[in-house]
């Protein structure tokens, strides 16, 4: 009877001790529970952070150190941390009163959490990294019964900032045409071969032909890429072959890229010059511009802007238009190249239509005539003109153009060879905002 009784007393204690153990377990998950829940939010108060103040740098590159504090401040306040002490590149600002977290910036970044290293303290591009550690405390209410009264929490986040730079945002497409539904939105005819050098063939449009070759000509580019389905017929010969098809479509590069320039002021003279003689004329608005003589027509450095009657060139002349951008207007017509003369043609070398030689306006369905039948044509930059037809002919010799086209639809005829030439440093160079990420 005595032995159940003290086996009885022995159970009691156990039990006991057994709830005084999951008390303990459970109080110290609750502890670990706060923490861990600290730590989720510094870790969301360090990343929004880090991108605030590279975003703010992105708007000012000289912004000072109380500006990225104080933008820092703001976005740790809003996550649960508004008292603060915050160091940015060893300086102190807004120091809190017992503040639950110490939080440090610092451009370019240092050791981490623990000493830990990154691999962006040597990145030759250093500056470009913002980096946000937090330092938080959570106090405990159960822990100090073992000595601990707070538990701490480490978290670090990094944010590029990659500079805004000039660049083609159809990089590598020497041949583009935008439009998503035509039929034969690429035709190349003729027997004369066709090369795309240094770049490739993109065509927008779904329909199952929408990339043709036909004829005896051979076709040659860096890639072929088509949204929708390719043909060929005759002995033409292309490579790649067969093109990629099914590719995702494309949105127009250069829609917020490229706006049109202010139109001059004054008058809008119409110009048509004939004759043997030398020509020259200057940047502004035309009515029109034909040139259909014998002689040399000098067109100077600028920009024209063609508000009716187009451009045409015809004849044997010699055109030289270098450091020129021509823009025509949504009326203002054609654009031809179709003479027998020599054509010498490049872009402006620096400005906002750096490399951009035309430039037909969004809403202009007017189409583009280029013939490579002078004897010297020596064409370089983008032409741009994504609601027109172009049209390339070549008749005589080898017509080499280190050029860019980007189109409506485009047709390549003739018997002449003709070899598009992509070159970074001839095409448009857009100016590409600054980009924003996390890295950490």
């Amino acid at each position: 009877m005595n032995d159940k009784r003290s086996q009885r007393g022995q159970a009691l204690i156990l039990i006991v001790l057994g709830i005084v153990g999951l008390v303990a377990i459970t109080a110290l998950a609750i502890d670990a529970g706060n923490a861990f829940s600290d730590r989720r939010h510094a870790q969301n108060a360090a990343d929004t952070a880090a991108l605030a103040a590279a975003l703010a740098k992105v708007n000012n590159p000289y912004i000072s150190d109380p500006s990225i504090s104080d933008t820092v401040k703001n976005i740790t306040t809003l996550n649960g941390y508004p008292d603060t002490r915050i160091t940015v590149n060893a300086v102190i600002y807004v120091p809190g009163s017992n503040p639950n977290a110490d939080i440090t910036v610092n451009n370019p970044p240092q050791t981490g959490c623990g000493g830990s290293t990154n691999p962006y303290i040597n990145d030759p591009d250093k500056k470009q990294y913002i980096q946000v550690i937090i330092n938080s405390s959570v106090n405990t209410f159960f822990a100090p019964i073992l000595g601990i009264d707070q538990l701490h929490n480490c978290v670090e986040a990094i944010a590029r900032v990659k500079p805004g730079s000039f660049g083609n945002p159809a990089s590598g497409m020497g041949i583009l045409t935008l439009n998503e539904t035509a039929h034969w939105a690429f035709n190349r005819t003729g027997s004369g071969d066709v090369t795309v050098e240094n770049g490739g063939i993109f065509v927008n449009s779904n329909d199952g032909q929408a990339f043709r070759v036909v004829g005896s000509s051979n076709t040659i580019s860096d890639f072929i890429q088509v949204v929708g389905g390719a043909v060929k017929a005759g002995s033409a010969s292309i490579s790649p072959w067969p093109p990629t098809t099914g590719v995702p479509p494309i949105t127009d590069p250069f829609a917020t890229s490229v706006n049109p320039p202010a139109k001059p002021g004054g008058a809008c003279p119409s110009k048509h010059i004939t004759g043997s003689g030398s020509y020259t004329i200057d940047p502004g608005c035309y009515s029109g511009i034909r040139f259909s003589g014998s002689g040399s027509l000098t067109m100077n450095p600028g920009i024209y802007w063609i508000d009716s009657g187009g451009f045409d060139q015809s004849g044997s002349g010699a055109i030289i238009a270098n450091g020129v951008m021509i823009y025509i207007d949504p009326n203002g017509g054609e654009f031809n190249m179709t003479g027998s003369g020599s054509i010498t043609m490049s872009p402006p070398s620096s400005g906002d239509y750096k490399g951009l030689v035309l430039y037909m306006d969004r809403n202009n369905t007017s189409g583009v005539n280029i013939s490579g039948s002078g004897a010297v044509t020596t064409i370089s930059g983008t032409f741009y003109a994504p609601a027109s037809h172009v049209k390339l002919t070549g008749s005589t010799g080898y017509t080499v153009m280190d050029a860019q086209i980007i189109c409506d639809t485009f047709k390549i005829t003739g018997s002449g060879n003709i070899k598009v030439r992509f070159d970074e440093d001839s095409v448009f160079q857009a100016q590409l905002p600054p980009e924003i990420e996390l890295s950490k």
